[in-house]
């Protein structure tokens, strides 16, 4: 394929990769990161995006919700979409592996999340 629009390649893209394996986890959204939380008794994820600022920038977060629905903190005002919204929060549910992408727009954060079924 001929790439006449120029867009970034795979290897042109700066992305920090981050796991964890806590019960408890505080989460500092870096620009242009994912982050693996890989604990099957994953309890409470803290959220913060001080250093999420840059426009157009995107984070990944993957995490496991098994015997105890994850508990999530963060900040008011992220525009949420997807499965278990309620309200305009999201709240993880028992027995379900969720993706959480989120990007900030310039004027909100956004996030869309997808959950499945285990």
């Amino acid at each position: 394929l001929t790439n006449d629009a120029n867009y970034a390649s795979h290897d042109e893209i700066d992305t920090s990769y981050y796991t964890y394996e806590d019960n408890t986890v505080n989460l500092n959204l870096s620009d242009n990161s994912e982050y693996l939380l890989s604990s099957d008794s994953l309890q409470t994820v803290s959220v913060d995006f001080s250093t999420f600022a840059s426009r157009g920038s995107t984070a990944f977060v993957t995490l496991k919700s098994r015997e105890i629905a994850v508990s999530m903190i963060y900040p008011e005002g992220i525009k949420w979409s997807g499965d278990d919204i309620t309200d305009n929060e999201f709240v993880p549910v028992i027995d379900k592996d969720y993706t959480l992408a989120f990007w900030n727009d310039g004027i909100n954060i956004n996030c869309v999340v997808r959950g499945i079924d285990v």
